[in-house]
């Protein structure tokens, strides 16, 4: 049986006795949102890469991004390809978000990004 990706925790109120908020944002299963950007409009791999470290940020890894892909929003499950850091022989992994699709594409093509700290 295939498991599934715990649901990232959106209320932390209820995990705290006083109810007021943690200081540190709630980790589920070692993904936490705070480490993500926002989704960003299509680029070029090489553009995306640089638009992620002129934020100081990283492009994602397959890896990173396909987790990332088991925990989003419902909003960013849609039927967009995004680019990871990964290269496969000349070209880099991307992610279909609203599946989990991994397929390299050439660099040159254009595909939505978002950064990881």
């Amino acid at each position: 049986s295939k498991e599934t990706a715990p649901a990232i925790v959106e209320d932390t109120a209820k995990f705290t006795e006083s109810g007021k908020l943690p200081e540190k944002p709630v980790v589920v299963a070692g993904f936490n949102k705070e480490d993500w950007g926002t989704a960003a409009s299509a680029r070029n791999w090489n553009d995306a890469k640089s638009f992620c470290e002129g934020k100081g940020m990283k492009l994602p890894s397959k890896d990173e991004l396909i987790d990332y892909q088991k925990n989003a929003s419902k909003d960013l499950k849609t039927a967009s390809r995004f680019w990871t850091s990964t290269p496969n022989e000349k070209d880099y992994e991307t992610i279909f978000m609203k599946t989990g699709d991994v397929k390299a594409r050439p660099a040159a093509k254009k595909y939505k990004v978002i950064c990881k700290k």
